[in-house]
């Protein structure tokens, strides 16, 4: 068990600090290409959603135009849902894009692994959803119900 946040374990074992600075700094990193991929790709799909974001707010016939040379082929709640991204500029819309999408995968693994029935043994420190999906190290067993549980004779 790791003491007081300092990373460092209980009673001499495993001696040095923990893992949880690394497992920032891999966020930190990860979190950072994600920002940097999102401001220089230049995705067509996005600038169409983006697009019909405005159409949306412009009051323009979303299917009678074409948008960088492509129709909008998508539902109508495609171009509402990307109504609040059309005020903002191109670049901070993508960036916040991405960084929702990281955040829902994240979410999404939390709750497959809760739902398996794993629960940790301890606190994980945030960004770690990702092994966790991969990996169930430090998590205990699934739990069973009460009636499959043997009693001592």
């Amino acid at each position: 068990m790791s003491t007081g946040g300092t990373g460092r374990s209980e009673g001499g074992r495993g001696g040095g600090w923990g893992i949880a600075p690394a497992v920032y700094g891999l966020l930190s990193v990860e979190l950072a290409a994600v920002v940097v991929f999102a401001a220089t790709y230049n995705a067509l799909d996005f600038r169409i959603y983006m697009w019909g974001g405005h159409a949306v707010l412009d009051d323009s016939r979303l299917y009678l135009a074409l948008a960088y040379g492509h129709w909008f082929t998508y539902s109508p709640f495609a171009a509402v849902v990307f109504v609040p991204f059309a005020a903002l500029p191109l670049a901070v819309a993508r960036v916040g894009w991405d960084l929702v999408s990281v955040a829902a995968l994240a979410y999404s693994c939390t709750r497959i692994v809760q739902l398996a029935g794993y629960r940790p043994t301890r606190p994980a420190p945030p960004g770690s959803t990702g092994g966790t999906c991969s990996s169930t190290r430090g998590a205990s067993a699934p739990r069973t119900s009460a009636t499959s549980r043997r009693t001592p004779r």
